[in-house]
């Protein structure tokens, strides 16, 4: 019976965990950059170059990633014309402010 109890209470756990982490249906087409990889690099002293180098390949190749990063989805964007279509287009593209995001 207490098997039972314990694993339903991590069954638990775990979905409250993926709704907070899943990504909204507008970003799954968008290429992830790896959070667990930048810590591994930290965590084995890679330094911030090397770091920018992994990020910069799959931007460089897509124009846009994707970072979990500090409790929900950030979006990162290097090509122009993805740069220009976002900002004009606010209905499409909602944005938080840095306020929102961290607040002082």
């Amino acid at each position: 019976m207490n098997y039972i109890v314990v694993i339903l209470v991590l069954s638990f756990i775990a979905y409250k965990i993926y709704q907070k982490t899943r990504v909204p249906e507008g970003l799954k087409n968008i290429p992830t950059l790896s959070f667990l990889d930048l810590l591994i690099e930290i965590f084995t002293k890679v330094g911030p170059d090397k770091r920018w180098e992994d990020t910069r390949d799959v931007l460089e190749k897509e124009g846009i990633g994707k970072l979990w990063f500090n409790g929900q989805w950030t979006i990162t964007v290097t090509d122009l014309g993805l740069v220009k279509d976002i900002m004009t287009k606010t209905d499409l593209y909602p944005k938080a402010l840095l306020k929102e995001s961290f607040p002082t």
